[in-house]
């Protein structure tokens, strides 16, 4: 049911973009995704760790970008399961 004066082609936007999920991301959604703090990010910004590309002067980080570098560091699950092992 809209929202008090909301059209219905006005809902099923909202609803619409609820649904979304962007491949762009800005320095604070980025962060949050990364679960670092957006003074980390700009350290891993500024050595290499992960890129970012610029729209109309805005900062964006592409989600599938920020997966690879999450997955290329994290350890292999077999050795993950030997850590400690003799």
């Amino acid at each position: 049911m809209p929202r008090g004066g909301e059209t219905r082609a006005m809902e099923r936007k909202r609803q619409a973009e609820q649904r979304v999920h962007p491949r762009l991301l800005n320095s604070p959604e980025a962060a949050i995704y990364l679960g670092v703090s957006e003074t980390k990010l700009r350290e891993l910004l500024e050595r290499g760790e992960v890129s970012s590309v610029r729209i109309d002067g805005c900062v964006r980080f592409d989600v599938r970008r920020l997966d690879r570098r999450t997955y290329s560091r994290a350890p292999p699950r077999e050795a993950a399961r030997n850590a400690g092992r003799p």
